[in-house]
């Protein structure tokens, strides 16, 4: 078949259709909704009167796209004329969603939706209606409810990226589009919209982009000419943005700003040649952290300080002597400032190392007594002591912030608090505190902590707790994961689940790290792990992550506490996670003393559905599993061959994960025995041994010797079939096999292909018999006002014309 290139086609088209305005709506209108579509794709690239008069038409009052109701019903042919009439088309969208309230917006369809992303993608890389385009998707935006690939909130924020390799809009228009945010006129929701837009485009000012292609008449809009300047200025002017917002008085609007000031000026200042505007506006800010001005993530503010100081230096160590001296002015300011944040109050103090874990941290030094000491660890022992010494400094507002999640590092400040409190003078109040959810961490660390002095006091004192109620059964176990284990917080654990106070995973998670389970005995482990699992096994899997714990300390698992183990992997209960590996090893573990439970272990588990432990899974150890095999190869391929066969729901997965994982050299003889003793066993044979392993032909020689004419063997091995048909060591025994191999193999393609041609004329047989379609009646209707009834008539049965007539006004 000739085929012409673009230019040539579409000028043939141009000559074809010239006058001839009513033989194209005719054509549209005999055409199958497909053909429309291919039709409308190359009207898109001709620039006639016909071609203009068409899309016209359809813009009309009485149009498919007359107005954004009839247009979200006809997306797909919106998107198309949005590549010939980009501003009609945006104009048209931008009016449709201003009349449509977020409810209605949200109700549009996934699919409608899909294509007015798509049509504006399109309008966004066009100069003309780029500007339309970001409101339309500040309207769509405000109305999602989820993010994914097609989210408009993801397009909106990459258009306001500097350094987009593509976006046509100037920086000055995005500016204002952006400006906006500090007016009330519009809904909160889009003014954060566009605080995350200026958060974001400074965040990821250098990354990838998806290159985009016009698929019109006319190529995309080339972006802007800028210079690194210019790239400098619209950055400052975002921050100065920022810097406003984070003075609002909407609290909402506000946050996101502060929080988000340290890690985006930060970033600007990083990339300029000199940090001279940013150094100004960090000194902004550490006035509002010393001043507590604002409430400003100290932790933050310091790590970003520390990021740009470190940079420069890193440039100025590579400069020669001019550079050294352009740089080293600003390097000193950025010192005078980390320099005064260190000097801030406790308050200010306490949120910058507590906030979260940052370079500082890290530092460390080494003591009198030759022990490393890190800075971290220093800081808020010295805090822990203001705190016991000048017990007001700690307010209750300070408390609040450390327990509302903000503060990453709280653990580790109360432990030393508790550490410290020789008098106990804080005990009464982390009581209170560990009266709240929020307040566990903090409660448990410096119950951690003051137990380090006093283990018995807190034994007792958490007992008494656990009786009176007073704190989360959660914070009681927490702070018993910091006491050695032994059978006071065994039983006290024991209480609590049995009171239904706490979830037995949450025990065994919290208690199985710290190595709390080393000091127990035998005894005290187990009657833990019973009241863990409760009498129906239903925490089984957190059982066996917990022995699994006991297992690594390379405790015994012997006599009840290993009938207890069978009994939880014998449960086959849903595991997640890395819940798999420890099922393996406890698995292999309790196989090596009785290897026939094992077997049976195996066999039940390969009957379970998706989500309970698979141990021939390719993707995990299989310890247990080569254990087995090791001791009896036809044993540990018979079970999972017969519920294979006798389980077709697990049929394909069984032979998934068995595939490749037999030795063939050392087990030929067995696969053999197995295959040759029904054609069901044979087929499954063929589908887990591999071409790669050697004496593949030796038993593939013996299936097709038993059963030459299988078709389900070929079948099995038709995934092989091409290294097979190319193998030139193939024995002369299995030469002819091949040969019909290879003509099944091309009928079976044939069918195939036949089979889907099928399929696809039957799809446009459908489609084209279907007469009554909007865009079909639209065409008629147009013929008929042209007068063209001839053409009617030649297009349509008198019965299919008057079914089409009888839907026209």
């Amino acid at each position: 078949m000739l085929k012409l290139s673009p230019l040539f086609a579409n000028y043939l088209a141009t000559s074809a259709l010239e006058d001839c305005f009513a033989e194209l709506l005719a054509l549209f209108a005999a055409l199958s909704q497909d053909g429309q579509f291919r039709l409308l794709s190359r009207l898109q690239c001709l620039r006639i009167k016909e071609v203009d008069r068409f899309w016209n038409e359809l813009f009309k009052p009485e149009g498919l796209l007359s107005n954004f109701q009839s247009a979200l019903s006809h997306a797909s042919l919106l998107r198309l004329a949005s590549r010939s009439y980009p501003s009609r088309v945006v104009n048209l969208i931008e009016n449709g969603l201003q009349e449509m309230t977020v409810d209605q917006r949200i109700s549009i369809t996934y699919l409608t939706k899909i294509h007015l992303f798509e049509t504006l993608k399109e309008l966004l890389f066009r100069r003309n209606t780029s500007i339309e385009s970001l409101r339309c998707l500040i309207m769509l935006a405000d109305s999602e409810t989820e993010n994914n690939y097609h989210s408009a909130t993801n397009l909106f924020y990459g258009c306001f990226r500097a350094l987009h390799t593509q976006f046509p809009l100037s920086l000055q228009k995005r500016l204002n589009l952006l400006k906006e945010i500090v007016s009330p006129e519009q809904s909160l929701q889009v003014r954060l919209l566009k605080v995350n837009a200026i958060i974001s485009s400074i965040a990821n000012q250098i990354t990838w982009t998806f290159t985009r292609e016009s698929d019109g008449g006319e190529p995309l809009d080339p972006p802007p000419n800028l210079t690194w300047g210019d790239v400098w200025n619209y950055n400052d002017a975002l921050i100065d943005l920022l810097f406003i917002v984070a003075q609002s008085k909407e609290t909402i609007l506000a946050e996101e700003a502060i929080n988000a000031l340290p890690d985006a000026l930060a970033e600007c200042a990083i990339l300029k040649a000199l940090p001279e505007t940013d150094i100004a506006k960090f000194q902004t800010l550490v006035e509002w952290v010393l001043n507590h001005q604002v409430t400003l993530p100290v932790s933050d503010l310091a790590e970003a300080l520390q990021r740009v100081h470190r940079v420069f230096t890193e440039r100025r160590n590579k400069r020669d002597e001019q550079g050294v001296a352009e740089l080293q002015p600003y390097i000193e300011e950025i010192e005078i400032l980390i320099a005064r944040l260190e000097q801030g109050d406790f308050s200010t103090n306490l949120k910058r190392w507590t906030g979260k874990w940052t370079v500082y941290h890290s530092e460390s030094r080494i003591n009198e007594e030759g022990k490393r000491v890190y800075r971290n660890e220093e800081e808020l022992k010295n805090l822990a002591q203001q705190a016991i010494e000048n017990p007001k400094i700690l307010t209750d507002e300070l408390i609040e912030w450390l327990c509302s999640g903000r503060a990453r590092e709280v653990n580790e400040f109360f432990f030393w608090l508790g550490r410290m409190d020789v008098e106990k003078v804080w005990i009464f109040t982390i009581d209170k505190i560990g009266n709240a959810p929020k307040g566990m961490v903090a409660f448990a660390s410096y119950y951690g902590g003051l137990s380090q002095s006093d283990p018995q006091f807190i034994s007792k004192r958490l007992d008494e707790l656990t009786e009176s109620n007073q704190v989360t059964a959660e914070a009681i176990v927490y702070s018993t994961a910091y006491i050695g284990g032994n059978l006071v917080g065994v039983k006290r654990m024991e209480k609590l689940i049995r009171e239904n106070r706490v979830n037995p995973s949450f025990v065994a998670q919290v208690l199985k790290c710290g190595r709390w389970i080393d000091s127990l005995s035998p005894d005290e482990y187990l009657r833990l792990l019973k009241v863990i699992a409760v009498s129906d096994l239903e925490h089984a899997a957190a059982v066996i992550d917990f022995i699994s714990m006991w297992l690594h300390s390379q405790r015994p698992i012997e006599g009840q506490l290993a009938e207890l183990a069978w009994q939880c992997l014998e449960a086959a209960p849903t595991i997640t996670g890395t819940e798999d590996y420890d099922c393996d090893q406890l698995a292999a573990k309790l196989a090596e003393s009785d290897i026939e439970r094992g077997f049976k272990l195996l066999e039940k588990l390969l009957l379970q559905p998706y989500g309970c432990w698979n141990p021939i899974n390719q993707y995990s150890q299989r310890n247990f599993w080569q254990l087995l095999y090791k001791n009896n190869p036809e044993c540990a391929l018979r079970i999972p061959l017969s519920v294979a066969l006798n389980n077709l729901s697990q049929y394909h997965s069984i032979v998934y994960h068995l595939y490749g994982l037999i030795d063939q050299t050392e087990n030929t003889d067995i696969l053999i025995q197995l295959a040759l003793e029904s054609k069901n066993k044979a087929q499954f044979v063929c589908k887990i041994i591999t071409f790669e392993q050697q004496n593949f032909w030796s038993i593939v020689l013996k299936i097709i010797e038993k059963f030459p004419n299988s078709e389900g063997i070929k079948e099995a091995l038709s995934d092989k079939s091409q290294q097979m048909l190319n193998d030139e060591a193939a024995p002369a025994a299995a030469r002819l096999w091949l040969e019909e191999l290879e003509q099944s193999l091309k009928n079976w393609a044939e069918e195939r292909h036949l089979a889907e041609i099928n399929r696809e004329q039957n799809y446009r047989s459908q489609a084209e018999t279907n007469l009554i379609t909007a865009e079909r009646v639209w065409a008629v209707k147009k013929l008929l006002v042209l007068g063209e009834l001839d053409k009617m008539q030649k297009l349509f049965s008198p019965d299919d014309l008057l079914t089409i007539l009888k839907l026209i006004d």
